[in-house]
């Protein structure tokens, strides 16, 4: 049974030039290891875990919004990163790759997020601007 916060999940998140669509279904697994969330850039597909705890599946949708965030900047799946490591070394022994992008813009947000609520309103939520 999805958890509360997967059942208020839209059909998709909207990145202009294309729709991701979400996916929740049980047992999801990448390269045979169980994962609770995995973007598919050729099908435009975000999968997600259907037994995930609300906790989990709020981090879980943050992170897998920012790998397709990241891509439409540039910064790409690991494939791409592989074909630039020389480019990407720092200190000869970190290669900065999308997954390790996509981690700690996630977790920044939910941080920010959770030590800053009335700023977060104020800039996301109860802007007129936007």
């Amino acid at each position: 049974m999805k958890s509360k916060f997967l059942q208020r999940l839209p059909e998709y998140f909207d990145i202009g030039w294309a729709k991701f669509y979400f996916i929740v279904k049980k047992n999801l697994a990448s390269e045979g290891q169980p994962c609770y969330g995995l973007t598919d850039f050729n099908e435009y597909k975000i999968f997600l875990e259907e037994t995930m705890e609300d906790d989990v599946a709020h981090a879980t949708i943050i992170h897998e919004v920012f790998h397709v965030l990241l891509e439409n900047f540039g910064l790409g799946g690991e494939d791409k990163n592989k074909q630039l490591k020389e480019e990407h070394k720092i200190d000869d022994c970190l290669v900065i790759t999308n997954e390790y992008l996509t981690e700690r813009c996630s977790r920044s947000v939910i941080m920010f997020r959770r030590l800053n609520p009335e700023l977060w309103k104020l800039l996301f939520e109860d802007n007129e601007i936007l």
